[in-house]
């Protein structure tokens, strides 16, 4: 072992040498772990709806919904650029933006850069 005992209380010498593990076992554990809370996970997610350019979107900003235009898709996979009412341009991961159903768009030109 690395360092040495503060009990007075006698042992064998055999348990105080290291055990080591199969890391084969290990592995096969982890593996089983990982697909058991894969499971677990599977259960309540479900796949977003694709989303085009032009779309009408709400998106989540500072803990509230504005609504929002897709101008276009950004280069990283399920990013969004997109122009809110005010004019502002962000760029947003789809998990923060919403579809809007009720179809009330802010009727304004864009001017795509």
């Amino acid at each position: 072992m690395g360092r040495r005992l503060r009990s007075s209380m006698p042992s064998s010498t055999d348990q105080l040498l290291p055990k080591t593990v199969n890391p084969a076992i290990v592995q096969t554990r982890l593996k089983q772990k990982q697909a058991q809370q894969k499971k677990y996970y599977d259960r309540s997610s479900r796949p977003l709806e694709y989303l085009s350019e032009g779309d009408d979107v709400y998106v989540q900003h500072e803990g509230r919904w504005k609504p929002a235009i897709i101008t276009s898709k950004a280069g990283t996979p399920r990013s969004f650029n997109i122009v809110t009412e005010d004019g502002a341009q962000y760029r947003r991961n789809r998990i923060h933006l919403f579809i809007n159903l009720i179809n009330t768009s802010f009727q304004r030109t864009l001017t795509y850069d």
